[in-house]
């Protein structure tokens, strides 16, 4: 959460239990101060800090003009192929979406469920396997399956139950086709990657 008041801005971080005051002239930061949250006792201040995100899901926008034309492509596409098959209402409830995602992203950067347009911003192709915290080891890392018993089955079964779930917010006009490769990895993809 950010307050601004004039030059100064204080930056409620997501992670931290103390509040970093940001003091510019114009465009130029001067100087931080940490502050408690609560009382705003003065407790120094700081050379610079790492401000994380309230969200985990972070994308390269580098190339969002792009990604935001692929992504009204797919509207149109589904769009036209829900009012061949006279689904006006699902066709007007993706066109809504979609255009509302793009307008947020646009403006802010974000929306909520920007991770079911990661097909556009991993620059994959569809059926691709998903990146993962895999795809961050090194080449030597040791993986321990603890209960195996249970977590073997549970991955084998993870991508059936969501591509269930996505089938239907895809067929009525919650999500674009695309979204179906926001998924988990698939077992057999795992052991390939390992």
């Amino acid at each position: 959460m950010f307050d601004i008041q004039g030059e100064r801005i204080d930056v409620f971080s997501s992670t931290e239990k103390d509040l970093f005051r940001l003091h510019f002239n114009e465009d130029v930061l001067e100087f931080i101060e940490l502050r408690d949250s609560v009382t705003f006792e003065y407790k120094g201040k700081k050379e610079h800090v790492t401000i994380w995100p309230a969200n985990q899901f972070l994308q390269d926008t580098s190339d969002l003009e792009n990604i935001l034309l692929k992504m009204d492509e797919e509207k149109e596409l589904r769009v036209k192929e829900f009012e061949k098959n006279k689904m006006f209402v699902e066709a007007e409830r993706i066109k809504k979406r979609v255009e509302y995602d793009i307008r947020m992203m646009r403006e802010t950067g974000f929306v909520n469920g920007i991770e079911n347009y990661s097909l556009y911003f991993d620059r994959r192709l569809p059926g691709e396997a998903p990146n993962t915290i895999f795809d961050y080891f090194p080449d030597d890392f040791l993986l321990i399956v603890d209960e195996s018993h249970m977590t073997i089955p549970q991955l084998q079964a993870m991508p059936a139950g969501d591509k269930a779930r996505k089938s239907n917010l895809i067929k009525y006009g919650f999500r674009l086709p695309s979204a179906i490769d926001h998924r988990p990895i698939g077992f057999t993809e795992l052991e390939n990657k390992l």
